[in-house]
């Protein structure tokens, strides 16, 4: 039961899944963020992610928003532990309601540093594009 609208694809329950970008490559280029210090970023046709990084320690309560602000774009937000292993995802923040990405008040599992991977519904293949606003916030 998949929607689209102008803002993109809205009701996809399945799980989403990180595999299909080729991530790692691109460790070297991720963007430190501070706690309730948003960034800004764009989705485009050569751009598919972008890579943020802070260090944890296990026990830590943190959420991770990423906002569209231009374009057509539909947020998809991954969380990856500091093994590479996907922790936590997210694509619609509201299923049905909103095309932004929320990973709300989760709790790290282990010390080290993590990636937030930033980009669209459809990872590799998606084509919606735009701009959007990124916040992590530690909430503890």
């Amino acid at each position: 039961n998949v929607q689209t609208d102008d803002g993109g694809f809205i009701g996809t329950s399945q799980r989403i899944d990180s595999g299909s970008l080729d991530w790692r490559g691109q460790i070297g280029q991720a963007v430190p963020v501070v706690s309730g210090q948003p960034v800004t970023g764009s989705i485009t046709q050569d751009n598919k992610f972008d890579l943020y990084v802070f260090e944890g320690q296990a026990g830590d309560v943190v959420s991770i928003s990423m906002i569209a602000t231009a374009g057509r774009l539909d947020t998809a937000l991954f969380l990856m532990d500091p093994n590479g292993l996907q922790s936590a995802e997210n694509d619609d923040a509201v299923v049905g309601e909103s095309t932004d990405s929320l990973i709300s008040e989760f709790t790290l599992p282990q010390d080290g540093q993590y990636i937030i991977i930033a980009t669209h519904f459809g990872m590799r293949y998606g084509g919606t594009t735009g701009a959007y606003s990124l916040t992590f916030s530690r909430l503890n």
